[in-house]
C-alpha cells in the first residue's frame, strides 16, 4: 500500500508543470516562476529605475578576464557547440507550452513621418513572419502581435507579457538530453 502512494506521488510530481512569465513595460522588468498553482516573483525592476552600474573588476578587463577554469582541455568549435544546441532546441520547441505571448512595439514617430512610415512597415512586415513561424513552430494556446506608431514618443517602446511552461517529466528528459549532446560534442 505504501508503495502505492509513493508511486502514484512520484508520477503527480513529474506530471506537475513548472512555469516562466516574463512582464516587460519600458522600464519596468517582472519574471515569476509558477510551480503548479504556486506562482511567485523572482526578478523584479521597477519603473524609473536607472540601469545598474557594472561592479568592480566587471566591464574593465580586455579579453582576458581572471578566470583560469577551462584552460586544460582544448575549447569546442563554435559549429560544434550551435550543432548540439539546435538539437536540444529542437526538442524543446515540440515541448514547451506557450500559454501566451503578446508583443506590441510602439514606434516612435519623432523623426518625422516618412521614417516612422518605413519603420512601421518594416516591424509589420517582421511581426508577420514572427507570427507565421511561432505558429507552425511551438506550441501556443494564445498570442497577438500588434504595432502602431505614436508621433509624441521619440523613442521606440516594447510592452511584453509571455507566459511559457514544461512538465517537470519533460525538464529532466531536456536535461539529460543536453548532458548527452554536450558530452558528445566535447570529446570529438
Amino acid at each position: 500500500m505504501g508503495f502505492a502512494i509513493a508511486l502514484a506521488a512520484v508520477a503527480a510530481l513529474l506530471l506537475l508543470r513548472v512555469g516562466v512569465g516574463v512582464t516587460h513595460i519600458p522600464g519596468a522588468l517582472t519574471v515569476r516562476v509558477t510551480v503548479g498553482f504556486v506562482s511567485f516573483t523572482v526578478f523584479r525592476r521597477p519603473s524609473g529605475r536607472k540601469k545598474p552600474r557594472a561592479r568592480r573588476g566587471e566591464g574593465r578587463r580586455g579579453k582576458g578576464g581572471a578566470g583560469g577554469a577551462g584552460k586544460n582541455r582544448p575549447p569546442r568549435s563554435p559549429r560544434e557547440v550551435l550543432e548540439a544546441a539546435a538539437r536540444l532546441l529542437g526538442k524543446l520547441r515540440r515541448r514547451v507550452l506557450i500559454k501566451r505571448l503578446y508583443v506590441r512595439y510602439v514606434h516612435g514617430g519623432g523623426g518625422g513621418a516618412f521614417s516612422a512610415a518605413m519603420a512601421f512597415g518594416g516591424i509589420s512586415a517582421a511581426l508577420g513572419l514572427a507570427s507565421g513561424t511561432l505558429e507552425s513552430a511551438a506550441r501556443v494556446k494564445r498570442y497577438d502581435m500588434s504595432e502602431s506608431v505614436d508621433f509624441l514618443v521619440c523613442e521606440p517602446e516594447i510592452y511584453i507579457d509571455a507566459a511559457a511552461s514544461l512538465a517537470v517529466w519533460e525538464i529532466i528528459s531536456l536535461a539529460v538530453s543536453a548532458l548527452i549532446l554536450f558530452s558528445r560534442s566535447s570529446k570529438t
